[in-house]
């Protein structure tokens, strides 16, 4: 149990059985088997008392407006890094953590950790559990699968080089169990991601990261999606209203300006509205264009974004976020489908090693059923309005490409 007293310098008057956002503590707190009470006398300050088995309580006193000013110690934490490193998943009682603020709760995360080296499961262990990750250490992919069942941990992290065992193929094991569930799952290896790009790119996990960069800090970056590795990441989100595409892209975008990346949205005028007004201000930093210019065929899209991202990145753009929209042809050979079904399959090989994150929209309102199967065996990421997960559906690319030109003859000549 975890008894913690939070002191601040605020105005006072907080009453914890108003409003949403003292209740809500209140009742996460008690939902663990845990209490919070709350002393708020006007003009006062705050005294937030806690006991709970896995939940944290730290304090912003009004006077820190800086996000990256570290909070004194007598939070009696003994934190010591500023709090844009904590990379915890907060929730802040009336506001936003940028503002004055009373109480801060940080929900834990958890890892099932899947490597043979016991020394460096033990090493990478008391790293992430310094950060406030709990881990669970395994060496095989059977003990895997059968503890993520048990566990059903906010992510995976598996080595590359398992002894008798691809990490690759245990990543492919991990998603075809996941059908229904989704899980995130993480490559890891001592060598660079440049190393894998290739196998990186087609196999459904959301990125890679090495042993020397691994953190606490990296990991919940991949969980809360701000973090896409150092290749192409290739995401679908099969959706069915506005409302969905923009709830979807919005946060996906956003974090990627927070990170200092380049956008590039390619949708037809209503999606591009919709999105223009969902972003505000933040749409000015975003560019536009017009799907059924960019998209007249697979080989101009294709020198569309390979001149585009070379442009981009030759000024030192650190990487690149791209919403699109394939436009499918309406009555038309069914060469030319099977052509963009095509492209969606290969576009993760061609751009492997591109610093680029695609999320390739699919409205069911307009799309056969057809091709909204082949965008889930085309897209190693689905997206969601509840973020992103290894897709269960995917197909290795080869053998989708195969079974098309069984499909389409034709086609064997563009491999």
């Amino acid at each position: 149990m975890l008894n913690v007293c939070v002191r601040d310098d605020g105005l006072g008057g907080a009453d914890p059985n108003r409003g949403s956002g003292l209740l809500g503590l209140k009742d996460r707190a008690e939902a663990i088997g845990g209490s919070l009470s709350v002393e708020s006398a006007r003009g006062g300050g705050r005294r937030f008392t806690s006991s709970c088995r896995s939940m944290t309580f730290i304090t912003e006193p009004a006077t820190h407006r800086d996000r990256d000013a570290v909070p004194p110690a007598n939070n009696e934490l003994g934190v010591k890094k500023p709090v844009a490193e904590w990379g915890w998943n907060i929730l802040v009682a009336g506001t936003t953590l940028g503002d004055p603020c009373g109480i801060l709760c940080a929900v834990a995360a958890s890892c099932l950790f899947v490597d043979d080296s016991e020394a460096f499961l033990d090493a990478a262990s008391r790293l992430l559990e310094r950060g406030g990750i709990t881990v669970t250490a395994v060496s095989t992919a059977a003990e895997a699968l059968a503890r993520l069942e048990e566990l059903e941990p906010d992510i995976t992290i598996v080595d590359v080089d398992l002894d008798g065992e691809s990490g690759f193929d245990v990543a492919w094991s991990i998603a075809r169990a996941s059908a229904g569930r989704p899980r995130r799952v993480i490559l890891n290896s001592t060598h660079s991601e440049s190393d894998y790009a290739e196998l990186v790119a087609v196999t459904p996990v959301l990125g890679f990261i090495s042993k020397s960069d691994l953190s606490a800090a990296a990991v919940r970056d991949f969980i809360d999606d701000r973090r896409h590795g150092h290749g192409c990441r290739h995401e679908a989100l099969v959706y069915s209203s506005t409302d969905e595409l923009v709830e979807a892209s919005v946060p996906f975008l956003r974090k990627g300006l927070a990170a200092g990346e380049d956008l590039l949205v390619v949708l037809r005028e209503h999606g591009v509205s919709a999105l223009r007004a969902a972003l505000g201000d933040d749409a000015a930093r975003v560019e536009f264009r017009d799907s059924v210019d960019w998209y007249r065929s697979p080989e101009s899209s294709v020198a569309s974004y390979t001149r585009y991202l070379d442009e981009h990145l030759g000024r030192g753009v650190p990487r690149l976020r791209v919403v699109a929209e394939v436009i499918w042809p309406q009555r038309s050979a069914a060469s030319e489908v099977a052509g963009w079904k095509y492209y969606e399959a290969k576009i993760s090989m061609a751009m492997a090693s591109v610093p680029v994150s695609f999320m390739c929209t699919y409205d069911t309102r307009e799309l056969p059923a057809e091709i909204v199967r082949a965008a889930r065996q085309t897209h190693p990421v689905l997206r969601t309005v509840e973020g992103t997960w290894p897709n269960a559906s995917y197909c290795e690319p080869e053998a989708f490409v195969r079974s098309l030109e069984r499909e389409v003859p034709e086609l064997a000549s563009r491999s």
